[in-house]
């Protein structure tokens, strides 16, 4: 027989304002120091290292929507990972998406690249989760799924 375990709001909100601002933060600064001293955006080894890094990542994110309850420490270990490994790459990925048009086009490329991360990320991530979360016989009755 499976119990259900809760875990009680204010812990879950310590632990997510926790995990979501020093992950990406810490990401972001150990990701642009690693890039500078692998030798910059268009270095090899630095493009590895994105590729390595991104696939740590995506290891640690595929089972988290399949967790239960009772494994709260580890779902927010490997939510504080995906959110490092994001912050982590967001600058070498930025860097080598600049260094692949001309000078006069960075700024408006950056402003592309940054709407479609924001309109097609960002905005329908909650959209997606929610069709999938409604989707069948009772509202929400599909978060797992979604996740």
């Amino acid at each position: 027989m499976i119990t259900e375990m809760h875990v009680d709001k204010e812990t879950v909100f310590a632990l997510f304002a926790f995990v979501s601002i020093t992950g990406p933060m810490f990401g972001i600064v150990v990701g642009g120091q690693v890039t500078t001293w692998l030798g910059g955006y268009s270095s090899m080894s630095n493009m590895n290292s994105t590729l390595l890094v991104s696939v740590f990542t995506l290891a640690a994110a595929l089972p988290i929507g399949f967790l239960r309850p009772e494994h709260t420490k580890l779902v927010v270990g490997l939510l504080w990972i995906l959110l490092f490994g994001g912050g982590y790459m967001l600058p070498s990925i930025t860097g080598i998406l600049l260094n692949t048009v001309d000078k006069q086009l960075m700024t408006i490329a950056n402003s592309i690249a940054n709407t479609c991360f924001n309109i097609f990320g960002l905005l329908m991530a909650p959209l997606v989760y929610g069709f999938i979360a409604d989707a069948g016989g009772k509202v929400g009755g599909n978060k797992r799924q979604a996740m």
